[in-house]
């Protein structure tokens, strides 16, 4: 197998100061199809574009986000966000909207520009919910406005830990806060009442992916109040899989005959969602996030049996079971979420096998959905 292109891979890797460039943006909101099964968001905002954070594993780097080649080196503080963002706004439905979708929004320039604050400034006034991924301790600068998002609407933190060693995590993470800095972050958001958590992603290839590294992040989460713990392994395509294959013969030259012999999608631990729910459910500690529901959400029976259908699609999934049944267990969930009646009426009326795609065996488990208190 050939080598690591470091043409493609040197400016991703570079070192030097990174420059924080204004520029004005057009639109700012993105829209998925359904809403994701994993964070729960149907929308997200990045107000930067690029990443001062310079994470080896870094997935937005990949040529599918087509972002600009000096990702880690020049950062793009979108100056008008907040203005932009209240316009598109005003013509959505509230919902879940994730900050950030590619990029660190709480990374160093947040300090002086302020632009993630004035996103949840907007999100707030505008009544959505927010689903905030970070892997910054800065996160707790904005606490009081956390809290008042917490109780006017609907609030997850989640808090990026790949590793709790801090050995690992600086030459994976270089240029993010460490572990202990992030989880004591954990513990201040959890004292104050947030919904927050700790996303284990990705467990890099055998440095972090192991089940007693996998233990360590869950033991460390659960004792600093997390609520849950979400693990994935690492995305292994295009530049990606070239920066790090680049990364691994800098720095860990003892590896690379492993990952080289595994092929293009790497030498990652085998059945690792299973191995994290294993361990989540021995340590009684939640592996998925709780959905939010946004304060007077007018169907949120319809998000809780969409919610229970996407997470057993998911077990099913861990469990290797059918494709087929697992894939219209998700179908489902999403026509349900987007119903525009109440599930509950529907149910009562008799008429769930109407709904597209639901069937006898899905229709009861509708049914036991309603009927589990939420």
């Amino acid at each position: 197998m050939a080598g690591p292109r470091r043409s493609d891979v040197e400016a991703l890797r570079a070192d030097g100061p990174v420059e924080v460039r204004l520029k004005e943006a057009k639109s700012v909101l993105n829209r998925r199809k359904h809403v994701d099964a994993w964070f729960w968001d149907r929308y997200s905002v990045n107000a930067y574009e690029g990443c001062a954070q310079a994470c080896e594993y870094c997935d937005a780097t990949s040529h599918r986000y087509h972002k600009h080649a000096e990702f880690h080196r020049v950062v793009y503080a979108k100056r008008n966000v907040a203005v932009v963002l209240a316009r598109q706004l005003a013509r959505k439905r509230p919902d879940i909207v994730a900050l950030s979708g590619v990029t660190e929004p709480y990374q160093p320039a947040e300090r002086q520009h302020r632009l993630t604050r004035q996103c949840l400034e907007v999100l707030l006034e505008h009544g959505f919910g927010v689903h905030i991924v970070t892997k910054s301790h800065l996160v707790t600068d904005d606490l009081p406005l956390l809290r008042r998002l917490h109780d006017s609407t609907a609030l997850r933190v989640s808090m990026t830990v790949p590793t709790v060693d801090p050995d690992v995590s600086r030459a994976i993470e270089p240029r993010s806060p460490s572990p202990a800095r992030r989880l004591a972050a954990v513990q201040e958001l959890a004292d104050a009442g947030i919904v927050v958590g700790v996303t284990a992603m990705p467990l890099v290839p055998l440095l972090a992916d192991r089940p007693e590294h996998v233990r360590a992040v869950v033991e460390a989460a659960k004792a600093h109040g997390a609520h849950y713990v979400l693990g994935s392994g690492m995305s292994m395509h295009d530049r990606v899989r070239d920066r790090w294959m680049a990364f691994v013969e800098d720095r860990f030259a003892e590896q690379l005959p492993r990952y080289r012999a595994a092929g293009r999608s790497g030498p990652g631990t085998r059945g690792l969602g299973r191995i994290v729910a294993g361990v989540c459910r021995e340590l009684e500690i939640a592996d998925r996030i709780p959905r939010p529901i946004l304060v007077g959400e007018p169907l949120p029976h319809n998000r809780r049996v969409a919610e229970a259908l996407l997470v057993r699609a998911y077990r099913m999934g861990l469990r290797g079971e059918s494709k087929a049944r697992t894939a219209a267990l998700r179908r489902a969930g999403w026509t349900i979420d987007e119903l525009d009646r109440d599930i509950v009426d529907i149910a009562e009326a008799g008429a769930l096998q109407a709904i597209d795609g639901v069937g006898p065996s899905i229709a009861s488990l509708i049914e036991r959905a309603l009927a589990t208190p939420s």
